[in-house]
């Protein structure tokens, strides 16, 4: 059980690191260059750019409270209701009578939600356990952060895969 935790704290640090990684490209691209048109018109100062760059980026990288994380939780819960999905699908073609064809909305949202919140919240969330996970995965190299959120990219987009394929199996 231990390994099966630490590889889901490891896919949602990769996902934690992909969008950072994302969110800073982004940020320095877009935002440096309006700073660097209204340091041409002396509206901001060098030294306080400078300053704004590294508080912006050490804001984006928070592993307490940032975009980056919310959008990293969204995209575990989403992996996790992808698997979820994917696995009734399958049992509904070995078994007929588990389909979910004839539920409604509401009890489909119930049931995809209700597993997704539980495995999430035991597994990362619960007295932030992620953090634990984060430190020990922060100070391993960036090379292997930088593959383990490629790996992390590919799992989502193959349980996407696998849950299509499980709607034209159906």
């Amino acid at each position: 059980m231990k390994q099966v935790i630490f590889f889901w704290n490891r896919l949602y640090y990769g996902i934690f690191d992909y969008n950072r990684l994302t969110q800073i490209f982004i940020y320095k691209i877009f935002v440096r260059l309006l700073f660097c048109f209204k340091h041409k018109q002396n509206v901001v100062r060098r030294d306080k750019i400078i300053i704004l760059n590294k508080n912006a980026i050490s804001a984006l990288s928070d592993t307490k409270c940032s975009t980056v994380l919310m959008i990293a939780d969204v995209t575990m819960l989403a992996f996790t209701a992808l698997l979820i999905w994917t696995l009734i699908n399958l049992m509904s073609m070995l078994l007929p009578c588990v389909s979910l064809i004839l539920v409604d909305k509401t009890t489909f949202c119930i049931i995809t939600a209700i597993p997704s919140l539980t495995i999430n919240y035991f597994i990362l969330w619960r007295k932030d356990k992620y953090l634990e996970y984060f430190e020990v995965f922060q100070k391993t190299s960036q090379k292997r952060n930088i593959r383990w959120s490629f790996i992390s990219m590919m799992c989502l987009l193959l349980v996407l895969a696998f849950f299509i394929l499980s709607l034209c199996v159906m």
